[in-house]
């Protein structure tokens, strides 16, 4: 409700409850009204809501409050907007209608006037008056209306030509086919679709195509005959004449004339003067029989003006990761600014390239998903209605279905069915029609919220459920997917998911999956925040808002506008800012303005109560909405003996369903308008369970912090009415105990916006660390603590706590670490977790030194994850060994700092190295293709964000620079040459620069055609040049460029393809078919052996992280996650030299020496060790593990004897 309307109607309820009697006083009145709303008494304003406002203070002053309430109602203003703005009034008759029935059984509205339609018609008229002595009548009708419609139609038919080039590129018999064939076949296909039987077609004069057609009649098992003429181009009288004959010919009851998209008018009139026998239509209006999308068209656009997204919504900008197909790794990143059109302009080239593949918007809570999502439907439905009209052709359909409906359906297709049959009762005659439409590219799905399909985000549900949504992404389909970009622990995660390159254990993966590109949306600037801002605020509150540097960063958001602007008395007063505070300080005014402003039968902390109780079910349950039916149940289970008698149940649940922040749809349901107060609401719960709510945050509950009041749990309290049902007077929350505990704050999933918020709100109490750890002690005594421990850590994590030196021994500390998108970071130095249980808890990374894991539970633990491991390792020529050194980066374990080269010049690691630090970009991020690279004999090299260096092995003396970053080296012709990324030209695309010089070698972007299907898998340097690997699903090609050649050409052919590979082995590395295995050798080509003779080892591998050649292709070693192993390979047989087991998993692919005799091995767990290929001897490892000294731990416990040796080599100690 726009400010000034919330204004108008808070002057006139002081009017109703003091109504005046004189006639004559009231106009005075009035004015005076009027006038403290700043409108002038003598000029109508131009504007909706102004007017709007106006209208109310002429015609209600003085009059009833119920007949206020109708007013006020939200339903009924946003028919009266409608329906001033299409100018027609039947809808809010209806609206008023519903409202009057609601009220029969809710009397919400109180006594309502008799004749309650004849006071609507006469505000009307005052209205109408209103707007016609308003100098911008014009203007306030259409200011609502979409802009451009003509443009995006014109944009529509160049894209369905373009989609019909595509579909004709993906078929080769539809290229053969006519314009008329292609039409006729999808008409048959519509026919099938729609329950009617297509007898037999046949070529008729004017190259058109006709079709005998059944189609069922009323009665079961009897049929209407009829020809369907499909003709290429307009649809023009002398088609009608050839139809006329075939309906004589075939004795058929009518006949139809169908074109693609043009009919004249002249064979339209000629069609309304056959007496019902011959029919015109297009191919859009053929579906109109079948299939009305028309009242689903309105709803939409009704959904977008109950928003105010109309009018409200401010474009997004967008990035977009570029993304190496040699590395699959982001090297670039595309900006598209909301001032120049931003995420609007590139969904709309998007939608009109028919050959891009389907969107996903990510972006964090709050970000506008969801807006845009209904802003784009909005503008697709807009024109969709235009083009009906005009009679040209329309755009896509946009379906926007909100996933957090996923929860209550099987699958998706029950999702779809729901939607179809019963939210919007669209008239359809079953699935298959769906599904036809749907690959005719007559719909965009917009899927709305990927995070909320399940309440549980393992990783196998997120799978599941992207292959569920797989199954309606066809051929012709058009599909935008939303998500929080939390919900992905990290980006490569969404590419690959988005990419249909991942599956699960119990997913069944088809052999060609859909896939995604991915935009990010970008947090509002100033300028977008001052633009969202000023649709709401008046200019002086305006600048106080954008005054503030704390609204400014939580405007960034732009979910947060009206919540900062119920906050602006606060922040007026100079009130801490903060997300949680911003939550705090809205919900506190809208309660209070509730209450101050009508009769209510509840208090403050009832309702927030039964919103706490209502928010935890709803996220639990993944449910996000309840119904009006189940609010006296839900009242029962909260309040008990307060609403047993039938009259105060009505009383509270008017309450409730009016005052307590859910929105209601149009079917009674009532849920959030975003689920992030949901989280806030969440977070006050817990914070109050856990005896951590205090400050402003407990001063939301009034009475509150009272000197005579007592300390009550928070379920205690609200069960401690006195016989008039008043609360007690509270002091304070005490925490629950720990049973109850662990059933609620110990079974929440980690999500990171209620974990904001709660660590905002528990940082008010000063012993918050104190009362977490002793929350965590507690589990030590409990028979299902759940993630009690796990969880208090975590958010002892997230609020800047430490558990350095605290005596844990004994607890579960199940669920530490599990955080989603971001890596807990708490300090474990000194800490007694002797018998404490670990084993489902994720430590890696953490600061372990001095700490007692005596008797405790390790295993699964990640217990020997490193901060610092080697990311790549060289073996030089001349038994130099090098390795590129990286550090977890803060809260993003994918995320690496401090990058340091490491250069041994003898080979023997147990001396010093040379070190060379590198240096990441301004940002602090790491470029994925930097790193350190073989030269000669007597130098190595290494490149980051500067260049790429040549230094001496023996001084570190730099020998020689470029600018350029420097993927690899390579010997091109008889020099040695860098091989570097050329920006300029985008993905594939190589500079190969001369190392003497300077200069250019050579650019290769000549790439082969791949075709259809067929991906780069990568590109490796070897000795002579440059190999590209591509596959399809069932083969590969292998290329080679060098000095001598002429860009890339083939070297072999390969009868495998991506259905091949190995899982957990990249698809170049490993790959089998029933008779044979293949791998790449260091030179990138292939090594093919017989499946029989490499035995055993092709089960081995299947468990590997990495498998390498010896470079004679002798030696294959097999890394994995717990062990190392080397198989002989021979043509009669593959033969096991050895196998060792590993402390932790391999961290990078092995390094053979040229000669084959010594490899070197890098493991996460920090270890960097130098082996004998053949017999399997470590000559020498060192650890780079900086975690674990002085740890103490129990040699009887449940680590293996590797995983001892690695801390013991980290300096962990053991007892005797």
């Amino acid at each position: 409700m726009a400010e000034i309307v919330t204004s108008a109607f808070s002057l006139l309820g002081k009017a109703a409850a003091a109504p005046i009697k004189d006639a004559a006083l009231r106009r005075p009145q009035v004015i005076a009204t009027l006038k403290k709303l700043r409108l002038d008494p003598k000029q109508p304003p131009r504007d909706f809501h102004s007017l709007y406002a106006y209208t109310l203070v002429e015609s209600l002053y003085g009059r009833p409050d119920s007949l206020l309430r109708v007013f006020k109602d939200e339903y009924i203003q946003q028919s009266f907007y409608r329906s001033f703005a299409d100018d027609d009034w039947s809808r809010l008759e209806r609206e008023i209608s519903v409202a009057v029935e609601r009220n029969r059984e809710t009397g919400e509205f109180g006594h309502l006037p008799y004749d309650l339609m004849g006071e609507v018609s006469t505000f009307i008229s005052d209205f109408h008056r209103l707007v016609s002595r308003s100098r911008m009548a014009y203007e306030t009708r259409l200011e609502n209306k979409i802009n451009n419609v003509s443009e995006m139609l014109d944009q529509v038919l160049k894209t369905r030509h373009e989609e019909e080039e595509h579909r004709q590129a993906e078929d080769p018999e539809r290229a053969d086919s006519s314009p008329a064939e292609r039409l006729k076949d999808d008409a048959r296909d519509w026919f099938l679709a729609v329950g009617y039987r297509v007898r037999k077609e046949w070529r008729t004069e004017h190259s058109g195509v006709a079709l005998l057609v059944e189609i069922p009649q009323r009665r079961r098992g009897k049929f209407d005959v009829i020809v369907a003429l499909c003709v290429d181009g307009e649809l023009a009288p002398y088609h009608l004449e050839t139809l006329q004959v075939l309906i004589d010919e075939e004795e058929a009851a009518e006949g139809w004339g169908i074109a693609q998209l043009r009919v004249s008018q002249a064979a339209r009139r000629k069609a309304n003067q056959s007496n019902g026998d011959i029919y015109c239509y297009s191919f859009d209006e053929l579906i109109d029989l079948e299939a009305d999308f028309e009242p689903y068209i309105d709803w939409l656009e009704q959904e977008v003006r109950d928003r105010h997204i109309d009018t409200r919504f401010v474009p997004l900008s967008c990035r977009k990761e570029e993304i190496d197909p040699r590395t699959e790794k982001a090297f670039e990143t595309s900006a598209y600014e909301w001032r120049d059109g931003g995420l609007d302009n590139y969904v709309d080239a998007w939608l009109a390239d028919p050959a891009k593949k389907h969107l996903s918007i990510l972006g964090e809570f709050g970000m506008g998903k969801s807006w845009f999502a209904l802003h784009l439907a909005g503008r697709l439905a807009a024109g969709w209605k235009d083009a009906k009209t005009r009679g040209v052709a329309r755009p896509r359909i946009p379906l926007v279905i909100p996933l957090r409906d996923y929860a209550k359906q099987t699958s998706v297709a029950a999702l779809l069915s729901e939607f179809f049959f019963h939210k919007h009762r669209i008239e359809i005659r079953n699935y298959d029609v769906f599904r036809i439409l749907n690959q005719m590219g007559r719909f965009l799905l917009i899927f709305d919220g990927f995070d909320e399909m399940a309440s549980r985000t393992d990783r196998n549900t997120m799978v599941s459920n992207f292959w569920e949504l797989a199954k309606v992404v066809e051929p012709g389909a058009k599909v935008l997917l939303s998500s929080r970009t939390e919900y992905f622990p990290e980006a490569k995660e969404a590419r690959d998911l988005f990419g249909a390159r991942v599956t699960s254990a119990a997913t069944a993966v088809p052999s060609e999956g859909p896939t995604f590109e991915i935009v990010e949306l970008v947090p509002f600037d100033d300028e977008q925040i001052r633009l969202m801002l000023g649709h709401l605020l008046t200019p002086e509150k305006l600048e106080v808002a954008m005054e503030n540097e704390g609204v400014r960063d939580l405007m960034r958001r732009p979910v947060m506008s009206e919540l900062v602007i119920d906050a602006l008395p606060e922040i007026e007063r100079g009130a801490v800012i903060n997300l949680a505070r911003i939550y705090l300080y809205a919900i506190k005014r809208k309660m209070d303005r509730d209450v101050s402003s009508e009769r209510t039968f509840t208090s403050r902390a009832d309702k927030l109560f039964f919103l706490c109780e209502v928010a935890w079910e709803m996220i639990r349950t993944n449910q996000l909405s309840l119904n009006y039916k189940e609010f006296p149940e839900r009242l029962r289970s909260c309040f008990g003996p307060a609403v047993q008698n039938s009259k105060d149940l009505d009383y509270w649940e008017q309450d409730m369903r009016n005052q307590s922040m859910l929105v209601r749809n149009s079917r009674g349901d009532y849920g959030p308008s975003h689920k992030s107060l949901l989280e806030f609401l969440i977070a006050f719960r817990f914070a109050a369970e856990l005896g951590l709510l205090e400050g402003d945050f407990l001063r939301l509950i009034p009475g509150a912090e009272k000197t005579d009041g007592e300390s009550y749990s928070w379920s205690r309290y609200f069960a401690s009415r006195s016989e008039d049902l008043r609360l007690p007077n509270l002091s304070g929350f005490e925490a629950e105990d720990a049973e109850r505990l662990a059933e609620n704050f110990g079974s929440a999933e980690y999500n990171p916006v209620v974990f904001d918020f709660l660590a905002t709100m528990i940082k008010e109490s000063s012993d918050y660390q104190e009362i977490l750890i002793r929350h965590i002690r507690s589990t030590a005594s409990l028979a299902d603590p759940r993630s009690l421990g796990g969880n208090c850590a975590n958010l002892l994590a997230q609020a800047g706590g430490s558990l350095a030196g605290a005596d844990l021994s004994g607890a579960d500390l199940k669920g530490l670490g599990y955080t989603g998108d971001s890596h807990v970071d708490i300090s474990l130095e000194g800490a007694n977790l002797s018998g404490a249980d670990l084993n489902r808890a994720n430590i890696a990374y953490l600061n372990k030194r001095r700490a007692n894991f005596r008797e405790a539970r390790l295993r699964g633990s990640g217990l020997l994850q490193s901060r610092v491991s080697a990311q790549q390792v060289v073996a030089h020529d001349n038994g130099a060994i090098t390795a590129h050194l990286s550090a977890q980066r803060g809260k993003r374990p994918w995320m690496r700092e401090d990058h340091r080269a490491l250069h041994w010049p003898s080979g023997d690691i147990r001396q010093e190295p040379v070190v060379v630090h590198l240096t990441p970009d301004s940002a602090g991020l790491w470029t994925e293709m930097c790193g350190v690279f073989n030269w000669t004999d007597d130098t190595w090299g290494y490149s980051d964000v500067r260049g790429s260096v040549i230094v001496s092995s023996a001084t570190g003396e730099v020998i020689k620079q470029i600018t350029e970053i420097c993927i690899d080296s390579i010997r091109w012709g008889d020099e040695r040459a860098f091989l570097v990324t050329d920006g300029s030209k985008g993905e594939l695309h190589w500079k190969i620069v001369d190392h003497n010089s300077k200069k250019l070698a050579s650019v290769r972007d000549d790439f082969p055609d791949l075709g259809k299907g067929i991906r780069v898998r990568g590109m490796v340097a070897t000795s002579q040049g440059v190999n590209m690997w591509a596959s399809s699903e069932s083969e590969t090609w292998i290329y080679e460029m060098t000095s001598e050649t002429d860009g890339f050409r083939e070297v072999m052919r390969l009868p495998v393809g991506t259905s091949h590979a190995v899982e957990g082995v990249p698809p170049m590395d490993l790959m089998a078919d029933d008779e044979n295995v293949y791998l790449r050798d260091t030179e990138s080509r292939c090594v093919v052996s017989s499946r029989r003779a490499a035995g055993d080892a092709l089960e081995e591998m299947s468990s590997a992280h990495f498998v390498s050649l010896s470079p004679d292709n002798r030696y294959l070693v097999v890394g994995g996650a717990t062990k190392l192993a080397v198989w002989e390979i021979e043509s009669e047989g593959w033969r096991k030299l050895w196998a060792r087991p590993l402390s932790s998993a391999v961290s990078t692919p092995p390094a053979i020496m040229a000669d084959g005799s010594q490899m070197m091995i890098a493991l996460d767990s920090g270890e960097f060790a130098v082996w004998k290929v053949r017999d399997g001897q470590r000559l020498a490892v060192i650890t780079f593990n900086p975690h674990l000294d002085g740890a103490c731990f129990s040699r009887n416990g449940d680590l293996e004897e590797c995983e001892q040796e690695s801390i013991a080599l980290s300096g962990g100690v053991f007892d005797a």
